[in-house]
């Protein structure tokens, strides 16, 4: 992890510093546990087993800014959530750092509803045995924000809620282990952590190899920085399996933002894009703007940009942006040269940081952008934002930065007609 990751992802152990609560009723005495101010329960990953623990954020830690899509959605660091929606309780390193300890996993139970696994291997004898059936063939197994709608290749493991499955999960929502299903009761969910530590017993021992697949997710994760583990979670998706929904969860409908993005762009990019020269595949403006308007793109907003008289028109698709260049940049390699490039978004605007990945010619993801860590200021972007999503490479080639520009930048041919861009402008601009 990167310094800013390690700052906003760690948190400081409060669990000794929770007070004791003296009750007097009559005839009967009670001891009641109350934990620091607005701490947050979790776990401490200790090597053969769990500890409570009361997780306290330090002054301008904002977990949101380094926290993954799926953290977002079901970790209870984030809020206590919608009711009926999977939220997770975070699982720490044993090792601390100046920052505190970091998150590095999520522990919970969830609603066999709420985990999917791809079609094929789903529903296939007990239930309750499924998950582990699943994990020992190294079946990814993922668990959602909410109850998934069993469309496409990836498929609840039930679809009855009355059984409930004890997880740990990586950063993405990817099992790692289970330890345990039962039929629903709520009861058992309710059970105080910190009653079980006072008897002298862990909350729950880690099963053989458990702690190795767990090692195993964290080399994994901390090989990547925390802006490229999203982008990387999702080309190892469908390169595996051929789809990309589960990290969205599926709770919006049969396809994620993330998969209807790729599936526009699959459609589009053949109609825009020349696939032999990786250039804009029409002579003018006006006939280029009527294949991103068959292709479902719409203007949504003009600015200044680049030399003199250029302009930026950014063309939206859902979460899909286009943002053309009538002239280029104002510097660097595609200065004055007019060109367009496409990048899927979080949806909550148009800024460098809503960025999450580029689009090459084949409507396939790729990085946002690759940056050398010489040179990579992890507090801001070059629009005065947190940094989100980027690949910083410490291989840094600029060859491989110029190839990746080239296969997610297309220029306009030689002798481009621009008329036309006037009249866009003009309906545009206020």
């Amino acid at each position: 992890m990167d310094a800013m990751e390690l700052y906003h992802r760690s948190f400081l152990d409060v669990t000794n510093n929770a007070r004791t609560k003296h009750n007097m009723f009559v005839g009967k005495e009670t001891y009641e546990r109350q934990a620091v101010a607005n701490s947050v329960p979790g776990y401490q990953w200790l090597p053969k087993a769990f500890r409570p623990i009361d997780l306290f954020a330090k002054a301008g830690q904002n977990f949101k800014l380094r926290c993954t899509s799926w953290e977002e959605r079901c970790s209870t660091l984030i809020g206590p959530g919608l009711a009926g929606h999977t939220r997770m309780q975070p699982v720490v390193d044993q090792r601390g750092t100046p920052a505190g300890l970091p998150v590095i996993a999520h522990y919970g139970v969830v609603d066999g509803q709420h985990i999917i696994a791809p079609s094929q291997y789903v529903r296939q004898g007990d239930p309750q045995l499924m998950v582990q059936k699943l994990l020992e063939q190294d079946i990814p197994v993922f668990v959602t924000s909410g109850q998934y709608p069993n469309a496409g290749a990836w498929s609840s493991i039930t679809d009855m809620g009355i059984y409930r499955f004890t997880l740990l999960t990586d950063l993405e929502g990817r099992v790692i282990a289970e330890f345990g299903s039962h039929l629903k009761d709520d009861s058992i969910v309710s059970v105080d952590p910190f009653a079980l530590l006072a008897v002298g017993s862990l909350i729950v021992s880690l099963g053989k190899g458990v702690g190795e697949r767990l090692i195993l997710a964290m080399t994994r994760k901390s090989a990547q920085k925390q802006a490229t583990r999203t982008l990387t979670a999702i080309e190892k998706a469908k390169k595996n399996w051929g789809q990309a929904e589960v990290l969205d969860g599926g709770a919006k409908g049969a396809a994620s933002t993330i998969e209807i993005a790729r599936q526009t762009m699959q459609r589009a990019m053949p109609q825009i894009v020349d696939q032999a020269t990786n250039k804009i595949a029409f002579k003018t403006f006006q006939q280029f703007h009527n294949a991103m308007q068959k292709a479902g793109f719409k203007v949504i907003k003009v600015e200044k940009f680049g030399p003199d008289g250029g302009y930026q028109v950014f063309y939206q698709n859902g979460n899909v942006v286009g943002r053309f260049k009538t002239l280029g940049d104002a510097g660097g390699p595609r200065m004055g040269q007019t060109h367009i490039s496409f990048s899927l978004t979080d949806g909550k605007g148009l800024q460098w940081m809503n960025d999450m990945a580029k689009f090459n010619a084949n409507g396939k993801l790729a990085p946002k952008n690759i940056v050398d860590p010489k040179k990579f200021d992890p507090a801001k972007d070059f629009q005065g934002n947190p940094h989100r999503f980027p690949v910083v490479d410490s291989k840094f080639d600029i060859k491989v930065v110029d190839s990746w520009a080239n296969s997610t930048h297309f220029n306009t041919p030689a002798g481009f007609d621009l008329r036309g861009v006037g009249d866009v402008v003009r309906r545009i601009t206020p």
